[in-house]
């Protein structure tokens, strides 16, 4: 029964994609396009928003969204919930990937400082 579990959980693949933004050098209020690309007809979960290094700061009241193309994935996620921790959402309704270039959107203030993780999960 252990060998068992045990390839099960070697076997298992981890589906997400990790994309880092570097806050020290400023990131302006807007979308920010990336060169990663979900492949098209994946089934998107949910995301995580991690700080786990460099406080992450932004001016009043900043927030990030992740999106694929034009479609957000959840809701903006105010910068300073995300200071220090990581937050969870999972989609209400899952997003079909179209294969379209992932974007973060910062809005109301730019990031000013701190390393953000955005991990997309999907399946």
């Amino acid at each position: 029964m252990a060998d068992n579990f045990l390839r099960q959980v070697n076997t298992v693949p981890n589906f997400g994609v990790d994309l880092l933004f570097e806050g020290k050098d400023g990131i302006a209020t807007g979308t920010v396009a990336t060169n990663h690309k979900i492949p098209a007809g994946k089934v998107i979960l949910g995301v995580i928003y991690r700080n786990i290094e460099n406080d992450l700061t932004a001016g009043a009241s900043g927030t990030v969204l992740a999106n694929i193309g034009s479609t957000a994935l959840g809701t903006a996620e105010a910068v300073a919930d995300i200071k220090g921790t990581s937050v969870v959402q999972i989609l209400a309704t899952p997003v079909i990937a179209t294969g379209d270039p992932v974007k973060l959107t910062v809005g109301t203030a730019g990031i000013t400082a701190g390393t953000l993780d955005v991990v997309i999960l999907y399946v």
